[in-house]
């Protein structure tokens, strides 16, 4: 998606200009509308805008200032004037400044714009600085808002997630905060030519990175080695450990958010290989990922035991478990104690804990591999499972022995942060994930379990009801209400006030007066 900034000091011609075309069927995003040249510049230095469709008379900074400011910045951002007759001074000298076309107000429809539209489009697309310079910005789009790019940018790629160990300890290693460090870490890998040149590389959920590899398909020792290549260069030049994820060879981008998936799955066995791994396929060292989400049910009591601190009730279950294996085989007795393992590893990971952080690294498939005996290895499982209740009694004890650990910790404090950051119009679901250290989308799922709405339908009846308080009780203006409960625009402030109040703010306003008169 191309992004569009709309700049004009009439609401009315914002909203009449952002109405007239399906922006999104040809390619573009209004990100933005502003009433001024000195406020477009200040959108700028926070976000990525193609083109601005600007009026040339504006309050402040009008036109003509502004696209001269813009021209000192920025080449290539597209700029079309919107002016009546008397202006056309106004646009000559445009022109001079690099516009792309204008339109006159009177003649301003449908038609006339769209035009302009494709043809700026067009241009965009011949442009090889544009294309050098957003495409990654696109790739972002698509990835954390689930749309397709115009034109396609993805025929034949992998997917890599690539995550940092122990984002905790890194972090007290190098004073850095886990965006600053994530964002470190890509400078570093951009710095590849091989990997650079062929990939889109992306800040993603906590402290990792989503690599999308653009390339035919190869054989598995080649991609391979082009994640250990990624980890030996991270190691040496930050002395971190990652582990990575690869999906599948994939085409087109209907399938892009599979990949992900696949490779965000395949790297959640990590907890139990130890450090510095790559998991290219399902099966890794004889533990099959898919396998293990089939045999779920069989680890759900045992699980639960442990999140209610249970003690004799993890013993009965664990007991259940081991009994099933009493005629298995060795491989088969390892095979469970390894899933038993995994799902162990993903509830301490959603409580904030980690395995690995427990145990110093430790590779369970290797310490299982020496044991040579099925009753030997069942032992050594329930040594382990006796110190995992120890440990979450000694940290969850007392007061909260018969509350579930981890059910609404997380989303309990999201909200609480919420009520009390709601004004920051940047508010979004990638921040409030990373405060509690979860993946977003599996947090997003976990938030609308919790409490039956999802996270922007909290956050906004969150401003929805401060906004109300604002118009009951005080005199301020729509524009200053609307930037008190954290948003960008007025206009975008009164469509979510009428869609989850049923009226428009003034309506509102007008009937609380009426009622109160009527007293």
């Amino acid at each position: 998606m191309y992004h569009v900034l709309l700049v004009d000091d009439d609401m009315t011609n914002r909203i009449g200009i952002r109405s007239l075309l399906d922006w999104e069927e040809l390619g573009f995003d209004v990100v933005g509308a502003v009433e001024n040249g000195k406020a477009a510049l200040e959108f700028l230095e926070t976000a990525t805008v193609h083109l601005i469709i600007t009026d040339m008379k504006m309050p402040i900074m009008g036109g003509i200032r502004l696209i001269s400011e813009i021209r000192k910045i920025n080449n290539t951002i597209q700029i079309i004037a919107v002016s009546s007759y008397s202006d056309f001074d106004l646009v000559r000298e445009g022109f001079k400044y690099g516009i792309e076309d204008y339109l006159l107000k009177t003649e301003l429809n449908p038609e006339s714009l769209k035009k302009l539209v494709l043809k700026v489009k067009k241009k965009l697309q011949e442009s090889n600085i544009i294309e050098n310079v957003t495409k990654e910005e696109l790739f972002r789009d698509m990835v954390m808002n689930n749309r397709k790019s115009v034109p396609p940018l993805l025929e034949d790629y992998y997917c890599l997630v690539v995550k940092v160990a122990d984002a905790g300890t890194a972090q007290s290693s190098f004073s850095h905060a886990e965006r600053e460090m994530v964002a470190t870490i890509r400078k570093i890998i951009m710095q590849i030519p091989r990997i650079a040149n062929h990939s889109f590389i992306i800040e993603y959920s906590g402290a990792s990175l989503l690599i999308c590899y653009r390339s035919g398909r190869i054989r598995t020792e080649q991609i391979y080695s082009f994640g250990l290549r990624l980890m030996q260069v991270i190691k040496t030049y930050m002395n971190v450990d990652v582990y990575i994820g690869v999906s599948d060879w994939s085409r087109g981008e209907d399938r892009l958010n599979d990949c992900i998936y696949q490779a965000e799955q395949r790297m959640s066995v990590r907890h139990i290989f130890g450090k510095n791994s790559i998991f290219t396929e399902d099966s890794v060292e004889g533990f099959r990922w898919s396998e293990a989400l089939a045999n779920q049910e069989k680890y759900r009591g045992i699980l639960q035991a442990f999140k209610m601190l249970d003690g004799e009730k993890m013993l009965e279950c664990q007991s259940d478990i081991f009994n099933s294996q009493i005629c298995t085989s060795l491989d088969g007795t390892k095979k469970t104690c390894m899933e038993l393992l995994y799902f162990e590893s993903l509830f301490l990971e959603e409580i904030g804990d980690s395995i690995q952080r427990l145990w110093g690294g430790i590779d369970f498939n290797e310490k299982l591999s020496r044991l040579d005996e099925s009753s030997t290895m069942m032992m050594w499982i329930a040594n382990y499972n006796r110190w995992l209740m120890d440990y979450l009694q000694n940290k969850y004890g007392g007061s909260h022995r018969e509350k579930y650990i981890g059910t609404d910790g997380s989303v309990e404090t999201v909200i609480y942060y919420l009520k009390d950051n709601y004004r920051d119009p940047s508010l979004n679901l990638t921040d409030a994930a990373s405060i509690v250290g979860l993946n977003e989308k599996y947090f997003s799922v976990k938030f609308k379990k919790e409490t039956g709405i999802t996270f922007v339908e909290y956050l906004t009846d969150i401003r929805m009801e401060a906004a109300k308080k604002l118009l009951k009780n005080t005199n301020m203006r729509l524009a200053d209400i609307s930037d008190a409960v954290g948003y960008k625009s007025v206009e975008h402030f009164g469509r979510s006030f009428k869609k989850r109040v049923g009226m428009t703010p003034r309506e509102y306003e007008r009937e609380r007066h009426s009622r109160m008169n009527n007293l």
